[in-house]
């Protein structure tokens, strides 16, 4: 949860990708992470799946960063899915008690399997 403390100050990367591409992606993120082949795998906190009615959701949660080690996390996620640097990972912090962080983040971000907006309701 982001209330932990292992998480205060943090944030989380946001892949929003089609069930089809699900499994193998989830597997690569895991193997990847329990492997220790990040460079800054000491700075996440741990990774989650959600599972929505047209799209799964994978979070990487990280401890504060600086920019360099987003930078860093963010090359680790393209490198193990094999993407491309125009695939777009949403990072948003996790919210504060003090005030809500979010609100001024984008809520929106594309999917990275076909960069698509997402139809508006």
């Amino acid at each position: 949860m982001w209330e932990d403390e292992a998480n205060k100050g943090g944030a989380r990367f946001i892949l929003r990708i089609k069930p089809n591409y699900a499994n193998k992606f989830w597997e690569e993120l895991l193997i990847g992470y329990i492997g220790e082949q990040c460079d800054d795998n000491d700075d996440i906190c741990g990774l989650v799946l959600s599972i929505k009615n047209t799209e799964i959701q994978i979070g990487v949660w990280t401890k504060a960063l600086e920019e360099k080690t987003k930078a860093s996390i963010t090359n680790w996620i393209l490198k193990t899915l094999g993407l491309s640097s125009a695939a777009e990972i949403c990072l948003r912090n996790h919210p504060r008690k003090d005030e809500q962080s979010n609100q001024t983040q984008k809520t929106y971000h594309k999917r990275i399997d076909d960069y698509k907006p997402k139809a508006e309701k």
